[in-house]
């Protein structure tokens, strides 16, 4: 399970996750992101990703996307 910020300071978030992606490694990927965009959820979502979320998401609920995520 890797949680990813989508919008780094870098800008490669998403470089980052379609690189983890296309290993085929079985590896499970949820997006955090400081602002939903639409063209962001879809690019991410081709890509393969678990979860797109808030990054203000609460830790319970974020821990449930993650068991949910890894449960597949």
């Amino acid at each position: 399970m890797v949680l990813v910020e989508s919008k780094r300071n870098d800008g490669r978030g998403l470089e980052v996750v379609n690189s983890l992606l296309r290993q085929g490694s079985g590896t499970h990927v949820i997006v955090l992101t400081t602002y939903l965009s639409e063209w962001e959820e879809w690019a991410v979502r081709r890509a393969g990703v678990d979860r797109y979320l808030l990054k203000d998401i609460d830790s319970p609920k974020l821990m449930d996307h993650i068991r949910t995520a890894a449960m597949g």
